[in-house]
């Protein structure tokens, strides 16, 4: 009986006015809020905010190598590559044609 489709006419009751036909007219959505105190506000880092920019995925797998790492000495390499990639973006380097 609690099968999403199955039976015509009245046999068929469950397959639009059931469970299964109320899912199909939601909408999932993920809604993600802060749950630190109210003046400290988390922040996605730019290099994967949207539009991604061309260093995104390399600066993501540096954040994932420095959390989950093997070993430390691991961790500590990426870490260092990681801060030296969100410095370079800070201070971008205007670069001039050569003549």
């Amino acid at each position: 009986q609690s099968l999403p489709f199955g039976g015509v006419k009245d046999s068929g009751f469950g397959r639009f006015a059931g469970v299964e036909g109320l899912r199909a007219c939601c909408l999932v959505k993920a809604v993600v809020e802060d749950r630190w105190w109210p003046y400290v506000k988390t922040m996605i880092p730019k290099p994967i905010q949207y539009p991604v920019s061309e260093n995104g995925f390399a600066f993501q797998q540096l954040l994932v190598e420095t959390l989950y790492g093997i070993s430390v000495w691991d961790r500590l390499q990426s870490l260092v590559n990681l801060l030296k990639m969100i410095s370079e973006q800070k201070s971008p380097i205007t670069r001039r044609k050569s003549r």
